[in-house]
């Protein structure tokens, strides 16, 4: 009696320490609803291929300040710099294309003086980030879609953003592996 007892225990304690709990969403519908068929193509198929997080930027402030700007670009490159991240190429920022955008007006400039035989510096030319400064970049059709993640103030004035960062890994369909993953994040969002 004894010795099953300590058998008892033994495998009691084992599966207390080893239980992985979770409630996922085919636990809470009935066995022949659509949705279990649709949380098996999202486990399946989305979940390990794309899983985003979306970091907001509210009350930015003075954006034009190069330091400001840095710490913003430091904190998108934590996220990319993540094991399960996709990188860079997958992100949703409108900064890098507006870098871009003011690389190629700066090269139009350029190209333009120098047709002109004029000397003026264009990297003198400073910027305010301001809905007025940014409509021409805003309308241009490839990056219309940038006006979805910017939010400016009645003044006209930049106030919030948002990016888009993708990760990938057959581990993000386990729940506890989101919730860790998740609890990364919000670390990163804290620094």
């Amino acid at each position: 009696m004894l010795l099953c007892l300590i058998v008892y225990w033994i495998v009691s304690i084992r599966g207390a320490l080893t239980i992985c709990p979770s409630i996922t969403p085919d636990k809470l519908f009935l066995a022949d609803s659509p949705v279990n068929e649709i949380n098996w193509f999202r486990d399946n198929y989305i979940l390990p291929n794309y899983t985003a997080v979306n970091v907001f930027v509210n009350n930015v402030g003075d954006f034009s300040s190069p330091e400001k700007q840095k710490r913003v670009r430091n904190l998108i490159a934590e996220y990319e710099k993540m094991p399960l991240c996709l990188g860079a190429e997958y992100t949703h920022f409108w900064l890098r294309d507006f870098d871009k955008y003011l690389e190629t007006t700066i090269e139009d400039d350029e190209s333009q003086l120098e047709f002109e035989d004029t000397s003026v510096s264009t990297n003198s030319k400073s910027f305010s980030f301001t809905k007025k400064d940014m409509q021409q970049f805003l309308n241009w059709p490839e990056y219309k879609h940038w006006n979805a993640f910017i939010k400016f103030d009645d003044k006209g004035n930049l106030t919030k953003f948002f990016a888009i960062i993708a990760f990938h890994g057959k581990e993000l369909v386990s729940w506890n592996k989101r919730g860790e993953l998740l609890n990364e994040w919000r670390a990163i969002a804290d620094k």
